[in-house]
């Protein structure tokens, strides 16, 4: 199979064949229908996080993203190495999504959706009821969060940002 493949910290990762993963118990083999570049997969592919490993050299890049089962179902995971046609996803680090979706679109919202998520939960735990102002309502993670305080129940939310347009 082709993935992305990060063979040292001094070059962009390369479009190469690889072997394909094997399923364990407890895991689903995906197939990846798409898989964010965000600034954690950046760092990690050129070594700049803390988390990156030379002694792990070559990887496959990536944590996150959408792919199908053997059955058909579109997934939302969470896994290493989704820059790749096929990933093993433990069967825990996946959730189901409708197939209308567009696959893209949910691995892009995904990273600003659980920062958003997390920020809310963490820092106001219940908002059931209460009013919330969102600052920054007009980038990526302002607007998810404008959508998670009213699923969480907030009585109203105030969106502040410099896009007239996105606020309107």
């Amino acid at each position: 199979m082709k993935a992305a493949l990060v063979e040292t910290f001094n070059q962009v990762p390369q479009y190469k064949e690889v072997q394909a993963p094997i399923a364990k118990d407890g895991e689903q083999l995906v197939t990846v229908l798409a898989s964010p570049v965000n600034h954690l997969v950046q760092a990690r592919a050129n070594g700049t996080h803390y988390s990156s490993d030379a002694s792990q050299l070559p990887f496959i890049p990536g944590v996150d993203g959408v792919g199908k089962l053997a059955n058909g179902q579109l997934v939302y995971f969470m896994a290493n190495g989704p820059l790749a046609e096929k990933v093993a996803v433990n069967e825990h680090r996946m959730i189901p999504i409708p197939a209308n979706v567009d696959a893209n679109k949910v691995a892009a919202a995904m990273n600003p959706a659980t920062s958003s998520w997390m920020a809310i939960k963490q820092r106001l735990g219940d908002i059931k009821g209460k009013k919330v102002m969102i600052l920054g309502a007009t980038g990526a993670a302002g607007s998810v969060a404008i959508e998670i305080s009213r699923y969480l129940g907030a009585s109203e939310v105030v969106a502040v940002g410099r896009n007239q347009e996105k606020l309107n």
